[in-house]
């Protein structure tokens, strides 16, 4: 495998991401919670909050053209009993993907105390009649058993912002993957130092989904190597990385719709046959193609592009989808005209059969490209009717950014980022680049920090995602090299019974699965453990935002992962296994159920009463 020492441009600014990091912590004193980051009150929201929350910035590392970073935070505190006090609990930051993606949409959608309602804001505006609730009570939310922390990131994106920014708002925010690292780790100090030192010795998790799989590892390679120089340690414990970007050659086929397609029955075994071998059409998602990422091209960067692996085509209707056809021998061939009717033909069915090639920005979708069980929602911030769409008009009211102390923010449209923002990936993970030494994976960086992490790593994966499909993560976990501890088993967790309330009031994406009627121990997905503490699991039956679509699993994992417990009991050995007579493998399999059902691995709840 390739070497881990870093490439030459990492080393550079990770050096000079140490030495402001040791400027900064100099001169920093140490204080308590941040009172005037304080949320007293959300608009839309009538009882008071769960438990305290706080929301600010937090000074970065500087953007690669922009200058200095100062990234939105928004905390909420531990609600559970385990803990005498929020100030002796773990801290969790979670960080969505992208590149240029909310963190707020998994603290609001998926797993913070609060959840979004798809309501208009015009119900906060009154005209006579009661206000409506904009925000439900998450009670599977993430603190439950730990602090909560999201991180809008990088500058430019949400109300985060580079210093560039202030002189005009639409001035460039540039970023890469080692300038995103060293100003995430550079907030993660500021965090823990400046904001709230008293918890600077709790035990430390990172965590997200998507594009943060990228985002994940390499933070966590910039605290590590922080830690070795610097005089506050963050205590860094385990990781959990949601459906992420991890390894071109592992995931090539994860992001091909097609084959996708095919593997779901929407496309037949004989027009898959014609399309991937005879056409050689081929559909990668635009966020597996190229380094470079444009916000003025965001509207467009989840579309599959539709093409017969080769060069140069056409533009097939409003779909933007250019078509190219090339030979088993990579030279350029025309096809007679019969074929050419054939494939044309079977692509368009194939783009009827599938909504679009499962696609998100089409507005007349009618599968959901996030969660293919779900309910077809078009996820664009600018089409009325859609909860993003509800979420922006929110978090831009006066009142909420004056609740979120955001009027100094100078982003003027949300969630962004700003229209010449740019960001240029540097690592062979959902890109076209090759993996290498001077380009790694995150393989590689996983091979590095897994052994100088205390806890555990935990890689997980809907099993239904369209986006990032499970087969490549696992192949890539596989490739890290660790030795296999456990071998490939189901684990469970409790399916309580949810509130009559609350499945009136959320939105139909959140828990489509959740009952009024408590069914016990369910299947959560399958697990593989390998030395080191990492794991790659799957969550049976989620989409590609696991927390929103599956939050009682997504809980257990994240418990399991605080304790350091595995998800579920060992296997043994494949020579035990084997020597077990058909009655002694009968017993065996009842027992390992039973003891894989118990309260030790499927939990009860971790508030300390009442179903969750």
């Amino acid at each position: 495998p390739p070497k881990e020492s870093p490439p030459p441009n990492e080393m550079k600014f990770h050096h000079l991401f140490l030495l402001q990091q040791l400027l900064q912590l100099s001169y920093k004193s140490v204080i308590a919670a941040p009172e005037n980051d304080l949320i007293e009150s959300l608009p839309g929201y009538k009882s008071p909050l769960p438990a305290p929350q706080y929301s600010g910035f937090l000074d970065a590392a500087p953007a690669t053209r922009g200058g200095g970073s100062h990234l939105h935070y928004w905390f909420a505190a531990y609600e559970g009993t385990k803990y005498d006090s929020w100030e002796d609990a773990p801290v969790v930051l979670w960080l969505n993907g992208g590149p240029g993606s909310t963190s707020m949409l998994g603290f609001l959608q998926e797993l913070g105390p609060l959840l979004m309602k798809n309501v208009p804001t015009s119900t906060l505006e009154g005209d006579g009649g009661e206000e409506e609730s904009m925000l439900v009570r998450n009670p599977y939310a993430w603190t439950n058993i730990a602090n909560l922390v999201a991180f809008e990131s990088p500058g430019g994106v949400g109300f985060s912002y580079c210093d560039d920014m202030l002189e005009n708002p639409e001035n460039s925010c540039d970023y890469d993957d080692i300038t995103t690292a060293n100003a995430n780790a550079a907030a993660v100090r500021d965090f823990f130092t400046s904001k709230f030192p008293e918890l600077l010795n709790n035990p430390f998790y990172i965590a997200g989904e998507s594009y943060a799989g990228v985002y994940i590892p390499t933070l966590a390679k910039a605290l590590l190597d922080g830690n070795d120089v610097l005089p506050n340690k963050i205590n860094l414990q385990g990781l959990l990385v949601g459906d992420p970007c991890t390894d071109n050659e592992s995931q090539e086929l994860a992001f091909d719709m097609l084959w996708y397609g095919h593997k779901h029955g929407f496309v037949p075994d004989d027009d898959f046959d014609l399309l991937w071998n005879t056409c050689q059409t081929r559909v990668p998602l635009a966020h597996s193609v190229g380094t470079t990422v444009k916000a003025a091209a965001l509207l467009d960067s989840d579309g599959p592009l539709l093409s017969r692996v080769g060069g140069g085509g056409r533009v097939e209707g409003d779909f933007k989808m250019k078509l190219v056809r090339q030979n088993q021998q990579d030279q350029r061939q025309t096809l007679d005209a019969n074929l050419e009717m054939t494939c044309t033909a079977a692509e368009r069915k194939f783009l009827l059969t599938t909504s679009k090639a499962f696609s998100q920005t089409w507005t007349k979708a009618f599968i959901n490209n996030l969660s293919l069980y779900g309910r077809s929602a078009v996820t664009s911030y600018d089409v009325p009717g859609s909860l993003n769409k509800a979420m922006a008009d929110w978090m831009m009211l006066p009142q909420v950014r004056s609740a979120l102390h955001m009027t100094n923010s100078p982003a003027t449209q949300w969630p962004g980022p700003s229209y010449n923002w740019n960001y240029e990936k540097k690592y062979a993970a959902c890109t076209d680049l090759t993996r290498s030494e001077d380009t790694p994976s995150m393989i590689d960086i996983y091979h590095n920090i897994a052994p100088r992490m205390p806890g555990r790593i935990m890689v997980f994966n809907g099993d239904t995602d369209p986006c990032v499909t499970y087969e490549g993560t696992r192949t890539a976990i596989q490739k890290v090299g660790f030795e296999k501890v456990s071998s490939y088993r189901p684990w469970f967790y409790n399916a309580t019974a949810a509130s009559l309330s609350l499945l009136k009031e959320k939105d139909p994406l959140f828990g489509p699965a959740l009952s009024s009627m408590p069914s016990g121990p369910q299947m959560g997905g399958h697990v593989v453990d390998y030395e080191h503490g990492l794991s790659f699991a799957t969550v049976h039956g989620a989409g590609h935002m696991v927390p929103q679509f599956r939050p009682q699993p997504s809980l257990t994992m994240l418990n399991h992962v605080i304790s350091g417990e595995m998800l579920s009991p060992s296997l043994p050995s494949d020579v035990d296994l084997a020597s077990m007579t058909e009655k002694e493998f009968e017993l065996f399999l009842g027992d390992w159920v039973d003891e894989a059902w118990d309260y030790n691995y499927v939990g009860d709840n971790w508030r300390g009463g009442g179903e969750l």
